[in-house]
């Protein structure tokens, strides 16, 4: 399913055509019409993902952090129906919006898709990406991976800094921060944006019909460093890169290692998600080759959920022994404070998931008050008792989360049938002598 929260984007790509038709400004729907929205596609039945299509859904974060809050607090009301994906600026891993990926993961946000487009710095500048240079790409993602949202991302060939190496590089750079969902396409000359009429102006823009295809292999201007045939060549060379048998297996493999999955979403399983897996399972483990590596991400995924099945099963008795012992309260020295603290951390998050009467902003002060007298070595009693028991809930739900199939399993299914598409795609574009 889909639906929109807000419209514009203040960037100004100039690739990018969402100007032209929805404004350089962002505007948000009411609060009352986000939820409305949500609560139309529960009362349909509906159960599982829901792509919300914005422009940039960060592009107005005074907005989208009252749309979060609504978006929270439906979820925790309805015991987390839905899975949330969107399109996002690289700037969600900036100082400024780092607020907005604690919100995000509260919501049940999976998966989010980010305009990298080149890790070239000056080809982003070419591109007017600014926003792309004021963070550390490649930090930004691992930030968003570890909060347990995977990264999918838009990567282009063909700027006036890109050369036949460029293609390789691109490429490179998604396995390197391991983005299996990786939607690499030429440089398009849309029309009416300011990229076409620099290109017109130039004389280097051919009349060509625009399809809206972002898998076309037709050049539609002449490159500054490169042929044209060239151009098309070191495209081929970066979608074999990326979608090869065994490539993406490889970049999911590595997901796997890097994404660290929240309990903010439902077992939302269907019948539907059994019958993929079971065709993948003939189609990708039987049919086609190569069988060894799809099968080795498969036993990835299934040894990561026994490791943290395990792993939560030992924090959780853990901290029920530590809550038997408390018995009255005691200095905290520094040390027991280093430990304290990322229970605390657990015990908000599974406050959110588990009490769903509890206002988010009585839960944060909460927090924010036992974590203050943590650090000065004061905490009461009831603040260790309340740590100790959201923590344990924390680990219980987490225990959840990957039993069978668990959360890593089911993401190696989703990532091999992706890679399945995208495999099939990239055959229909690159001859077969490429």
């Amino acid at each position: 399913m889909m639906m929109q929260t807000t419209v514009g984007c203040r960037f100004r790509c100039d690739f990018c055509d969402i100007i032209q038709f929805n404004g350089g400004f962002t505007r948000p729907k009411t609060l009352a019409s986000v939820r409305g929205e949500l609560e139309t596609l529960l009362g349909l039945g509906y159960r599982g993902g829901v792509f919300t299509v914005d422009d940039n859904f960060v592009g107005n974060p005074e907005a989208i952090e009252s749309i979060l809050h609504v978006m929270i607090d439906f979820q925790r009301a309805n015991d987390y129906p839905f899975s949330f994906y969107t399109q996002a600026s690289l700037d969600l891993g900036s100082a400024k919006l780092a607020h907005l990926l604690p919100l995000m993961k509260a919501a049940g946000f999976s998966e989010v898709f980010l305009g990298i487009e080149n890790p070239d710095p000056m080809a982003l500048s070419r591109m007017n990406k600014k926003q792309n240079l004021k963070v550390d790409i490649s930090a930004t993602v691992g930030t968003i991976q570890r909060a347990g949202i995977e990264v999918m991302a838009g990567f282009i060939f063909g700027c006036d800094e890109d050369t036949i190496d460029t293609a390789p590089a691109i490429a490179s750079f998604a396995s390197a921060v391991a983005i299996p969902t990786a939607m690499a396409g030429m440089l398009t000359p849309i029309p009416h944006t300011p990229l076409a009429e620099r290109l017109r102006a130039e004389g280097r823009l051919r009349e060509a019909e625009y399809s809206g295809n972002n898998t076309d292999d037709e050049v539609q201007f002449e490159p500054r460093l490169m042929s044209i045939l060239e151009m098309q060549h070191g495209y081929y060379r970066m979608l074999k890169q990326l979608f090869s048998p065994g490539a993406m297996y490889q970049r999911s493999g590595a997901l796997l290692e890097r994404l660290e999955p929240h309990i903010f979403h439902g077992r939302n399983i269907r019948r539907a998600d059994f019958r993929a897996a079971l065709r993948s399972l003939w189609r990708q483990g039987i049919v086609r080759a190569p069988r060894g590596a799809y099968f080795r991400l498969l036993w990835k995924g299934w040894l990561r959920d026994r490791a943290r099945l395990r792993e939560a099963t030992r924090a959780a008795a853990r901290v029920q022994r530590q809550l038997r012992r408390l018995a009255a309260p005691r200095p905290v020295a520094a040390s027991d404070a280093a430990s304290l603290l990322p229970l605390l951390e657990r015990a908000r998050e599974a406050l959110l998931r588990a009490e769903p009467e509890r206002r988010i902003e009585d839960v944060a002060a909460w927090a924010a008050s036992v974590k203050e007298r943590i650090a000065a070595g004061t905490p009461t009693i009831d603040d260790l008792r309340a740590l100790y028991r959201g923590s344990h809930e924390y680990f219980v739900r987490q225990r959840r989360l990957h039993r069978f199939p668990g959360a890593y399993l089911v993401k190696a299914f989703n990532l091999a049938i992706k890679g399945l598409h995208y495999e099939i795609v990239m055959d229909g574009i690159v001859p077969q002598k490429h």
